[in-house]
């Protein structure tokens, strides 16, 4: 008989083996990643406590297995904004669902919103041929930018605009040389 051969009842042995080390691990795992996650949360909600435009905003952080949920309500689009990129920029994040909700302190009509981000892109020379409309709060932006750092500065400057709930930006970036 060949030596090397696994005979069925020693290959079952083999996975059985395996199958309790790995709920070992599990098990012994699920301390740490409890302990992870809520240094996590603690280090999120340090930075949140330390920005002072995210002072009055009623938002939860929840994180599992580095997966970062924030729930809740804020005023302005930018605080929501702001929420999502601290939780992004914290290590140990894997993921973030920024579920926050934006609800204006008083009701804007999309005119006046419209009026609001019309006299923005007038006052900023280099986006004076963009054009903006808004529909139910949702802000939308056509037009051509010289780069990417033009279209994210311009999504900050309308979500800081109190209204705005959503900005949509449908634009063409000048190639650069």
């Amino acid at each position: 008989m060949n030596d090397n051969s696994f005979s069925p009842t020693r290959t079952s042995v083999a996975i059985s083996f395996r199958l309790v080390l790995g709920l070992l691990a599990c098990i012994a795992l699920g301390p740490a990643f409890a302990v992870a996650d809520a240094a996590l949360q603690a280090r999120i909600e340090f930075q949140v406590q330390h920005e002072p435009r995210l002072d009055g905003t009623d938002v939860r952080v929840i994180t599992d297995e580095g997966n970062v949920v924030l729930t809740g309500q804020v005023r302005l689009l930018s605080q929501k904004m702001l929420y999502g990129q601290i939780a992004w920029q914290t290590g140990g994040a894997i993921d973030v669902d920024n579920e926050i909700r934006v609800i204006p302190a008083t009701a804007v009509s999309d005119q006046k919103l419209e009026e609001a981000i019309r006299r923005l892109l007038q006052q900023l020379e280099r986006f004076q041929s963009i054009d903006a409309a808004v529909k139910d709060g949702i802000a939308t932006v056509h037009g051509t930018f010289a780069g990417a750092a033009d279209v994210l500065f311009l999504k900050w400057r309308i979500a800081e605009i109190e209204g705005v709930i959503r900005v949509l930006i449908e634009s063409q970036i000048i190639a650069q040389r």
